[in-house]
């Protein structure tokens, strides 16, 4: 099903340059400019063909009812930006043009004077003088518009604060990880690209927007799984094979340094859950975001599984191979249902959220685990001493210090859980 959008061409009332011609902006945003390395381009090839733009409109120019210096929508003032892209749109109306029958609306300027998404619509814009980074790059316009789509700013476990957290994924701003055009290659005078593209979306965008190919996503098929599978670039569906795993509440995929992902470093696979209307990407056991050959899940030097006497099950999973030159990578992926709650568990606490341990524990209490129970110790109480003496000290991963998650006490299957006071439950 065909995503239309309506490109609206808009200038300030003193000024009414127009930088390009109106086909420049066809080719940019429209099926006009298949093969050209767009934003037709990069929407068709990262939904997995789902979202198509084709039927999208350029439509103007159109002068607005106030002059540059009167626009206060940049930064902050939400209110000044709605502002707008609805005076824009209206402008459209009464030019004859049903602008409510699109999918979105991006609002195109003959200045860089601002450049962001959301529901109502997108805005960036380009003078034309190649002087700086261009608002209408595929590299940032791709992001506003998914912004209108209803998707956030990408994440990183563990850091929740970093508002871009995955130089990977399109959802993070204008990464590192993007690369020049080949069809518009202007360079600005410090000779960076004016109009980058990339990097991809990652899975679990994808996924939440119902834009990646569940028939070529790998799921267990039950509740026990021993596995060995292959994965192939996440956004070649012209390869054969899985494009993506679907894992417990994660998602795996295989990027490598070509097309839209030309800027990343490596061929890598990526680890990302989608919780709280955003994605997470994942780190391995020794906090390396990008998993190479040899990468596991969990925390290096902890258990990877609790005794068999805590019945509460694991997941875990490694990257056996990555073989570029096959475009492939393979994983095991190994899941063992318990009693109760099974995600990662213990390996990913506190690197991974686990509501059920959340809805009991706060900030500096411990966990006495037994294969019957969990009882919640209060950090003050007399217990505490006793639960203190068995639990372990802070240990170093590549120089950080980190809270040990906890202790295994092999003859009576007990497994002890301090709650980290700096950071508490999340």
């Amino acid at each position: 099903m065909a995503d239309p959008w309506a490109i609206l061409l808009v200038h300030f009332s003193d000024d009414d340059t127009e930088p390009f011609e109106k086909s420049w902006y066809e080719e940019l945003f429209t099926r006009a400019g298949a093969g050209k390395w767009g934003l037709y381009d990069w929407f068709r090839d990262n939904s997995h063909g789902r979202a198509d733009l084709t039927g999208s409109k350029v439509f103007g120019w159109y002068k607005l009812d106030m002059k540059a210096s009167e626009y206060t929508g940049s930064g902050e003032n939400q209110k000044g930006r709605r502002d707008l892209i609805r005076a824009a749109k209206q402008k459209a109306r009464d030019a004859g043009v049903a602008v409510d029958d699109f999918v979105g609306t991006v609002v195109v300027l003959n200045t860089g004077a601002d450049l962001f998404g959301g529901s109502e619509g997108a805005v960036g814009g380009d003078d034309g003088a190649d002087e700086a980074l261009s608002g209408l790059a595929v590299g940032v316009q791709a992001q506003e518009m998914c912004h209108v789509y209803g998707l956030k700013h990408s994440k990183q476990l563990g850091s929740p604060d970093l508002e871009y957290g995955d130089p990977w994924d399109m959802m993070s701003g204008l990464t590192p990880f993007a690369s020049a055009n080949p069809t518009l290659p202007a360079v600005t005078p410090r000779g960076d690209s004016v109009y980058p593209i990339g990097p991809g979306l990652n899975a679990a965008n994808m996924w939440s927007r119902g834009w990646l190919d569940e028939s070529r996503t790998w799921v267990p098929a039950g509740e026990s799984v021993s596995e060995e599978i292959q994965l192939r670039p996440l956004h070649r569906r012209d390869l054969d094979g899985y494009l993506a795993a679907r894992f417990a509440d994660l998602l795996i995929e295989f990027r490598v340094p070509e097309r839209w992902d030309a800027g990343i470093p490596r061929a890598c696979v990526l680890v990302h859950e989608f919780n709280e209307g955003c994605s997470w990407l994942v780190a391995d056991s020794s906090g390396k975001f990008e998993w190479t050959a040899g990468s596991r899940s969990g925390i290096d030097g902890f258990p990877s599984s609790p005794p068999p006497g805590i019945d509460l099950g694991t997941v875990r999973f490694s990257v056996d191979q990555i073989d570029v030159e096959a475009q492939t990578a393979t994983l095991t992926l190994v899941r063992r249902p318990g009693r109760g709650a099974e995600q990662y568990f213990p390996e990913w606490w506190p690197k991974k959220r686990q509501p059920w341990l959340e809805e009991r524990v706060t900030y500096g209490d411990s966990l006495l685990i037994t294969p019957t129970d969990v009882l919640r110790i209060p950090e003050t109480s007399v217990l505490r001493g006793v639960i203190d003496g068995i639990s372990l000290a802070n240990r170093s991963v590549d120089g950080t210090e980190v809270q040990r998650l906890g202790r295994v006490i092999d003859a009576a299957d007990t497994v002890v859980f301090h709650s980290p006071r700096s950071q508490g439950p999340r």
